[in-house]
């Protein structure tokens, strides 16, 4: 039977708990012991060292070092009864039985170890290797420089081409560039630099599958959190001079681009993150793929000289009467006459008469307007906004006179030329989803027009 631990309770500790030692331990490794703890420790499938040095350019016998330090320094903050007590569980012949007694007993080793979503027992056996299980497999590893559970191939077998590693991870410096030298801006959302790492993003960009995982994860931030930002904001390690082709933008697509007189980054750097769904072929689906393409491609340009600039706050959002005003302008002319004439005109004009303009159906005219609605709204949502103008307007149920929420949000009484000079409060209430407006009282929107993909037009009849 396993050897159960029981006694009075230990005694209150003073300073650091166990998990704050490790969370402080970690975010003092250098680049490549982090690095080499995560691919060797820390991974489902541990790399080995001679995949390790090929990827950070040093040699095999300084992998191992490098792993042995990081692994001291986890050690050594791991010291004390609940380092202990799960050391002397390990050893037991059933393990597992006594680790189920242990925890209870040790609370803190349930606890989770900050960027590992580990664990602390568990981040501490894979670290120190105290199941005892790889601990020859490691020694027999790091003397034959290869991983131990490779076979040699069969004869004749026709082994894979070796991938080379990304040319921004290859490099010959112990101190590389963390993702904020391209996207300085993860410094000015405050998700990095503060002196200590604490955030991936105060590493370096990482080589094999984990990049995927990092890029997937910078393109949600910068679509959901800055759609109002300007491309060259948030990409300023692009060359202005890079082609569509070295954006990797298909042929079918780039032709269309020439068309719009689109031929390198340079001219999409008067757009937000949210105007690039008006770009042929692409829209509020596809704009993902996008931002990976643009992504990967700043990676791919060396780090810029220099620490870091981070953007001011400001220039993380274009004012909003500008972004009306270009927005509504990627429209071609029949969806922006049909959208300003049915949501901002006085007086609204009516939908037969613009059906016969254009030599369209009533139907074909509603749906350009609702289509084109949706499109506009969707490139104008930011979450900045819609919390101040939440912010601003009572509770639902309850009302405010728009002058009072133009003078708490200025911004909302500039006129937009391209909506017919209507200020830009009734824009975004003809547009719908943002707030509603009536006899000169503002509310929230209802959460069934937010929800709607054609929102009622203000003072309009139901079409017959």
């Amino acid at each position: 039977m396993p050897k159960e631990t029981q006694g009075p309770p230990l005694p209150a500790q003073t300073g650091p708990s166990l998990t704050e030692r490790l969370a402080g331990v970690l975010s003092e490794l250098s680049d490549d012991e982090y690095y080499v703890l995560r691919g060797r420790a820390l991974a489902r499938r541990p790399s080995s060292y001679t995949t390790l040095a090929d990827e950070l350019g040093i040699s095999h016998d300084d992998v191992v070092e490098t792993e042995k330090r990081a692994t001291k320094r986890i050690a050594g903050a791991s010291r004390g009864p609940d380092h202990d007590a799960l050391v002397d569980a390990m050893r037991q012949e059933n393990s597992t039985v006594a680790l189920a007694t242990l925890l209870p007993q040790h609370p803190v080793l349930t606890e989770t170890v900050p960027r590992t979503n580990l664990p602390v027992w568990a981040f501490l056996v894979q670290t120190l290797r105290l199941d005892g299980a790889s601990r020859d497999t490691q020694a027999k590893e790091a003397a034959a420089g290869r991983p131990a559970a490779a076979k040699a191939p069969a004869k004749g077998t026709r082994l894979p081409a070796r991938r080379p590693a990304p040319s921004f991870r290859v490099s010959k410096s112990n101190v590389r560039p963390a993702w904020t030298a391209w996207f300085p801006w993860l410094i000015t959302l405050d998700l990095a630099g503060h002196g200590v790492k604490t955030s991936s993003w105060d590493f370096e960009p990482q080589a094999r599958g984990r990049l995927r995982h990092q890029v997937n994860a910078l393109t949600s931030l910068i679509i959901d959190q800055l759609p109002a930002a300007p491309v060259s904001v948030i990409f300023p390690a692009i060359a202005p001079t890079d082609t569509m082709s070295d954006l990797e933008i298909p042929d079918s697509h780039a032709e269309r681009f020439r068309e719009k007189g689109i031929e390198t980054f340079g001219d999409l750097t008067g757009r937000t993150i949210a105007e690039l769904r008006f770009l042929p072929h692409y829209g509020s689906k596809t704009l993902n793929t996008l931002v990976q393409r643009l992504v990967y491609r700043s990676l791919r340009h060396p780090a810029p000289a220099g620490g870091p600039t981070p953007p001011a706050p400001a220039d993380l959002e274009r004012p909003l009467n500008v972004r009306l005003d270009s927005t509504l302008g990627y429209l071609d002319e029949r969806a922006r006459t049909i959208l300003v004439a049915r949501r901002f005109a006085e007086p609204r004009e009516d939908l037969a008469k613009l059906a016969e303009r254009f030599e369209i159906s009533n139907m074909h005219a509603q749906q350009i307007d609702s289509r084109s609605a949706t499109l506009v709204r969707n490139t104008l949502m930011t979450p900045s906004l819609q919390a101040r103008i939440d912010e601003c307007l009572p509770s639902p149920g309850g009302t405010m006179a728009i002058d009072e929420l133009v003078t708490k949000i200025p911004v909302l009484g500039e006129p937009v030329t391209g909506a017919a000079d209507q200020p830009a409060w009734r824009v975004l209430e003809g547009l719908g989803g943002f707030f509603e407006v009536a006899d000169g009282e503002a509310r929230r929107a209802s959460s069934v027009r937010k929800r709607s993909a054609n929102p009622p037009v203000p003072g309009s009849k139901p079409e017959e």
